[in-house]
């Protein structure tokens, strides 16, 4: 600062400027302690610091991508960022670059390619960015190592007091022609590592479980290590078949055997896995019974006290000693007849087989001896029928079979339904046939009213609709209708012996209430009494046997006396329209006079004689499966349920449930 002084005053100036410095110095006397021998003065602001801490000496793969990170501080409060830099890395391959935003943290990162190993003297250099840089340095010892991989031969279990099969350890050097050398300190006594080759030999003496390191260092220092237990015990050997055969259900016995270098040591069984239904005792025998098909491969081991162990193996295969054969499904009609032959295959000599079948519908039986599925469903769907065999040795199988029932068609026999009083008929008033429309007994006209068909399920139908018990629950006095065609029971009808028209769900008939013979009268459900006034002709039907698709037929077609009815595969023809009569008798349609009749122990065609015994049949209703036609204590008969189509018919003896004699009238 310049300042001006004016003359005669410059006295007075310098004086009060003497003053002013000695009244400062005084002051400042006043107020700051006094330092010994020196006199107090200002310090200025320290410089700015960075410093790069030194990771100490660092070895990194050679050949291998490595991340080593640095750190650096600076004191500069100001957060300068820091920028780095060592020219000596590009040589080996390698950058540095900060990894944050101040740069106080970088890495070293790349991958090192100089072509051998050994130690590098890097320079690091961490530099701030103010306007007179501030710089922090080290060095940086880095070794640049080769990399030595060792192959872990995993855990070893050898008996003592043999020469054990020698083990190679294998090791591989990112330097190709490097030398390796092998050392394992903490063996089994008794074995030895080659330091050269790496294998290991010899024969250990003492028992127990060491956990072993193996050392692999290479002529540049690299090492590699692989740890692994080595269990040393008794020798323990097992004898096993190595194959087995079973078969599915039968008792299996098989005996494994071990011998101990150690006699003294008690063994242990093992065995897995085993097929199904086997297992292993105490004593090594391996038994029960299979219980499912198929290959295994069973380890069988035995081990001993000090945990010493040994084992076999057995290819084992069990195979199914029973085979039942299904085709899968079967396909028919609600009504009609079917007859499925069931085979299978048992490779047991003296195996005794016996059967079950499960799930069948309505109107179907099972005959075991014959292995046939036979009879004539009542009831359109699906039905899961399994058929289960079992042997007497234990051995088992089974099959599923889909019969599917196709609804009946409206098919079948058609004509009138004839009353025995006054020949009256059944009729559909006006072909009205709208579901609820009640059905009346008139005067026999031709026509489409009068025009029934008894379709292959036993349904009568007349102009799409079908005969049916009015009402719900209790069938008894109840009005006949008629109604959508559903399968119920109570729209199933059955011819009786004296031509009842019988409701099997209900057991009860086809009535004119009160015998009144009028016209426009609908008939009611009663108690069935075979009088007249509920004896009903049915349209002629065929008569079916239960051998699939064969009917009851007259061979030569002509009615001749003395023709042996045969069976022969249903066509509709004539010969195979039979008429029930109330009399008993049953006619083939096209010769009114002809009859079925039991004549030396044959069933033949013979002209109709009023009153023949012979000649008057009985409908046997047995449940579900049909009905037997017995003549004079005795039955109508196939010859066996395989029987040939032509087949004449036979008599026999009456046995209920024998399929033989179960016939189906539509």
């Amino acid at each position: 600062m310049r300042i001006s002084i004016s003359p005669g005053r410059s006295r007075s100036i310098a004086i009060a400027a003497s003053l002013l410095l000695a009244g400062s110095a005084l002051a400042a006397a006043a107020t700051a302690p006094a330092l010994a021998g020196t006199a107090s003065a200002r310090q200025p602001a320290a410089a700015a610091k960075v410093t790069v801490t030194n990771p100490g000496p660092t070895t990194e793969p050679l050949e291998t991508p490595i991340d080593l990170v640095l750190t650096a501080t600076d004191t500069d409060t100001a957060g300068y960022p820091l920028t780095w830099s060592a020219p000596a890395l590009a040589a080996l391959g390698l950058t540095i670059a900060p990894t944050t935003a101040n740069g106080t943290t970088a890495a070293i990162t790349g991958t090192a390619t100089v072509a051998e190993a050994g130690a590098h003297t890097i320079a690091l250099t961490a530099t701030d960015s103010e306007a007179t840089p501030v710089t922090g340095t080290t060095t940086l010892k880095l070794t640049l190592a080769n990399t030595v991989t060792v192959t872990n031969p995993g855990a070893q279990t050898t008996p003592p007091g043999a020469a054990i099969t020698p083990l190679a350890i294998t090791a591989t050097d990112n330097e190709a022609d490097a030398t390796l050398a092998y050392a394992a300190p903490d063996l089994p006594a008794g074995l030895a590592i080659d330091p050269t080759t790496g294998v290991i030999s010899g024969e250990p003496t003492t028992v127990g479980v060491t956990n072993v390191t193996v050392t692999v260092t290479d002529s540049t220092g690299a090492v590699g290590k692989a740890v692994f237990a080595w269990a040393v015990g008794n020798k323990i050997t097992v004898a096993a078949p190595k194959t087995e055969a079973s078969l599915l259900g039968l008792p299996v016995s098989v005996q494994a055997t071990a011998a101990d270098s150690d006699t003294t040591q008690t063994i242990t069984w093992s065995a897995t896995p085993l097929p199904p239904g086997l297992s292993i005792g105490k004593t090594g025998l391996i038994s029960g019974r299979t219980t499912a098909t198929g290959l295994f491969k069973t380890v069988v081991t035995a081990t001993d006290g000090i945990g010493s162990a040994g084992s076999a193996t057995i290819n084992w295969t069990v195979g199914a000693s029973i085979t039942v054969h299904s085709a899968g499904s079967v396909t028919t009609t609600a009504g009609r007849s079917v007859a499925y032959k069931l085979t299978y295959t048992d490779v047991v000599r003296g195996d005794k087989v016996t059967w079950t079948a499960t799930g069948l519908p309505t109107g179907v039986g099972f005959q075991p001896s014959s292995l046939l599925l036979y009879g004539w469903p009542t009831t359109a769907g699906t039905d899961t029928v399994v058929f289960k065999a079992k042997g007497s040795l234990g051995t088992t199988d089974q099959k599923v079979l889909k019969l599917v029932v196709r609804a009946a068609p409206n098919q079948g026999a058609t004509g009138q339904l004839h009353l025995a009083l006054d020949g009256k008929c059944l009729q559909d008033p006006g072909n009205r046939t709208a579901n609820g429309t009640r059905v009346e007994i008139e005067n026999c006209v031709s026509g489409a009213t009068e025009r029934w068909t008894v379709a292959s399920n036993n349904t009568i139908r007349v102009n799409g609709r079908c005969l049916n018990i009015a009402g719900s629950g209790s069938s008894n006095g109840r009005q006949l209708q008629l109604w959508s065609c559903t399968g119920s029971p109570r729209q199933v009808w059955l011819q009786g012996t004296a031509g009842e028209l019988v409701n099997p769900a209900s057991a009860l008939c086809v009535t004119d209430p009160g015998s009144s013979r009028k016209n426009g009268v609908t008939p009611t459900m009663g108690a069935c009494r075979i009088r007249s006034l509920e004896e009903w002709t049915l349209p002629a039907q065929p008569i079916l046997t239960p051998v699939g698709g064969s009917c009851a037929d007259d061979p030569l077609g002509v009615g001749t006396n003395g023709t042996v009815v045969d069976m022969f595969t249903c066509n509709g023809t004539p010969g195979q329209a039979w008429d029930f009569e109330p009399n008993g008798t049953i006619r083939i349609s096209q010769y009114s006079n002809v009859c079925l009749t039991l004549y030396k122990s044959k069933p033949v065609l013979w002209v109709c004689s009023a009153g023949a015994k012979n000649q008057k049949w009985a409908i046997n209703r047995t449940g579900g499966l049909g009905s037997e036609l017995s003549v004079a204590g005795v039955c109508l008969a196939t010859k066996s349920l395989t029987a040939a189509n032509a087949s004449k018919l036979v008599i026999a003896e009456c046995a209920p449930g024998n399929p033989l004699d179960l016939w189906h009238i539509e």
